[in-house]
């Protein structure tokens, strides 16, 4: 959705800490309604303390950024957040409350100023966890208390949505369930930023911009085929490349096709081989 409405935008942002360290050396970046964009990069290449611009919560030591064409350097963090949701890697310190419930509750009127509780039970429905609706936020697993953070941002619908390592610590199966919430999300035309370094779980979103950061500057800004079959710039960057698409340029075949995804490897073969012998496998 290049070309269409900017939603964030960064110029020239610098940003130090103060204790003196610069962890963000000149980005500049524009994200569109409805993107689907990861920042990517190792620990330490800035992408935790951009994405905090974003909301507000750091405001820049030089340049400037743009959410939903307000300056954030003279916007407060209550009028960002009703825009920007942020997830943040440790799920535990977004919660308050004693319960699933009442964590979602809290967000809503928050944000809202009032409670709906079937906008509540829809949000929970929606993330698979209404069971967990009387349940304290502090006693169920990890991939939980995700969709629990993600809930809490979900209910008021913020414009954008952000998300900072979301599969640190989850398990394969927890890792597809998120996958498939943040394709529903992106179907509705959510704006999504997804920030991590898991290549292998990136390759799999239906992205439309990967942002690769590396020592506080953006180092590529394009397509997810450019960016994960660009094994010098991953290299370079101190990323893994993901699986596929090594294996695809180890066998000297990325002339031909380029898929992100063992999905999308298969479906390839199967409509280049006609699917009689595949179909002949899977019988």
């Amino acid at each position: 959705m290049r070309g269409g409405e900017e939603v964030i935008v960064a110029e020239n942002v610098w940003y130090r800490y103060p204790n003196g360290y610069t962890a963000l050396r000149g980005v500049n970046l524009r994200i569109n309604r409805g993107d689907a964009v990861a920042i990517v990069g190792a620990n330490g290449s800035g992408k935790t303390t951009l994405i905090k611009h974003f909301n507000g919560l750091l405001k820049p030591s030089q340049g400037r950024v743009l959410v939903l064409d307000t300056d954030t350097r003279s916007a407060s963090v209550a009028k960002l957040a009703r825009w920007v949701g942020i997830v943040f890697q440790n799920p535990l310190n977004q919660f308050f409350r004693d319960s699933v419930e009442a964590e979602v509750a809290f967000a809503l009127e928050n944000f809202t100023g009032e409670v709906d509780p079937e906008k509540i039970c829809s949000v929970l429905r929606e993330l698979g966890i209404e069971h967990l609706r009387r349940k304290s936020p502090f006693e169920i697993s990890l991939g939980e208390q995700r969709r629990v953070a993600l809930a809490s941002v979900l209910v008021y619908e913020p414009e954008i949505l952000i998300l900072d390592e979301p599969t640190a610590g989850l398990d394969y199966n927890s890792k597809m369930k998120l996958l498939s919430i943040l394709k529903r999300l992106h179907e509705k035309g959510r704006t999504l930023i997804v920030v991590s370094h898991d290549i292998e779980f990136l390759a799999r979103m239906l992205l439309n911009r990967v942002v690769v950061l590396s020592d506080g500057r953006v180092v590529f800004d394009g397509s997810p085929k450019e960016a994960f079959y660009n094994v010098l710039l991953l290299l370079s960057s101190r990323l893994v490349p993901p699986q596929i698409p090594e294996l695809v340029i180890r066998l000297g075949l990325e002339h031909l096709f380029n898929p992100l995804s063992e999905d999308e490897a298969y479906d390839f073969l199967r409509s280049l081989i006609g699917g009689s012998f595949l179909a002949g496998r899977e019988s």
